[in-house]
C-alpha cells in the first residue's frame, strides 16, 4: 500500500499512518535534505551514545554519530600519549626437525669382501651405526653369499657390483659398495651417469619427517686426477 501511494503522486498520508512508520523505525526511501532526520526529531527525542553516555537531543543540527560496540585495542595510557600498541606478528616460526639421537656412519675399503664377513657384521652391531659403508668388495650381484653374512640383524643392504667386461667375464679386481642400513630407515637409489674415473653410489634416505641424501663416491688410484675434477664437478651440479 505505501509503495502504490508513493508512485501515486500527490497522495498525502495521514498522521496517524505516518505515526504508526516513524514508530516502526521504516525509513522511506527516496528523503533528503534532512527531512526524515527532522521529522524523526520532532516526533520523539534522539537519543546518542557517546562514550558509554546518554543525552537527549532536540537539535536538528546535531549530526547522529555510531559508536562502535568494539573495545578499544589500545591501553588508555597509550591512547592519551598517541601512541600504538605494538601489534603481535602472524609470523608463525616452524621448528626444525632432527633426528632425536646422532646418526653414526662409518666407511671401510675391505679391500675384496671374502671371509671378513663374519668381523664386520660385528662391527656393526657392536658400534650401533646407523650407516656401515664398503667399498671395493669385489663382489658380482646382490645375492652373493659374502654379501648377505655382513648384513645383522636388523640392518638392510643396498649395493652396487662392480662392472663386468664388454665380453661379459668379470673383473680380475676392484669395484663393488655396499651401504648397510637400519631398517627403521626408508632408502632408495638415485639415479645417476656412468662416470669412468668415479666409482659412485647415492641413496635418498628418510624417517619420519627427516630426509636427506647419501653419497658414496670413491676415485681408484689409477684414474686421472684431472678427468675425475671435471666429473665430481658434473656430481655436484
Amino acid at each position: 500500500m505505501l509503495l502504490a501511494a508513493r508512485y501515486a503522486g500527490g497522495v498525502k498520508l495521514d498522521r496517524q499512518v505516518r505515526d504508526t512508520v516513524l514508530h516502526l523505525h521504516l525509513r522511506r526511501r527516496g528523503c533528503r535534505a534532512g527531512q526524515h532526520h527532522r521529522r524523526q526529531v520532532a516526533v520523539r527525542p534522539l537519543i546518542l551514545k557517546v562514550n558509554n553516555r546518554s543525552a537527549d537531543c532536540t537539535d536538528v543540527s546535531v549530526i547522529p554519530t555510531i559508536v562502535s560496540a568494539r573495545c578499544c585495542r589500545r591501553p588508555a595510557a597509550a591512547a592519551a600519549a598517541g601512541r600504538r600498541e605494538p601489534r603481535s606478528s602472524v609470523i608463525i616460526h616452524v621448528q626444525h626437525c632432527s633426528l632425536q639421537n646422532n646418526v653414526n656412519i662409518d666407511l671401510l675399503n675391505v679391500c675384496l669382501l671374502g671371509n671378513k664377513h663374519a668381523s664386520l657384521c660385528d662391527h656393526i652391531g657392536s658400534n650401533d651405526l646407523h650407516f656401515f659403508v664398503a667399498i671395493e668388495t669385489w663382489h658380482e650381484s646382490s645375492s652373493c653369499p659374502q654379501v648377505i653374512a655382513t648384513t645383522p640383524t636388523g640392518y638392510r643392504r643396498i649395493e652396487k657390483a662392480r662392472p663386468r667386461k664388454p665380453s661379459g667375464r668379470k673383473s680380475k679386481s676392484g669395484g663393488g659398495i655396499c651401504l648397510f642400513y637400519r631398517s627403521c630407515y626408508t632408502v632408495r637409489e638415485v639415479s645417476l651417469p656412468v662416470y669412468t674415473t668415479t666409482k659412485l653410489l647415492a641413496v635418498y634416505v628418510q624417517r619420519s619427517k627427516v630426509c636427506f641424501v647419501v653419497v658414496v663416491l670413491y676415485r681408484p688410484l689409477s684414474s686421472s686426477v684431472a678427468n675425475f675434477l671435471f666429473e665430481f664437478a658434473d656430481i655436484i651440479e
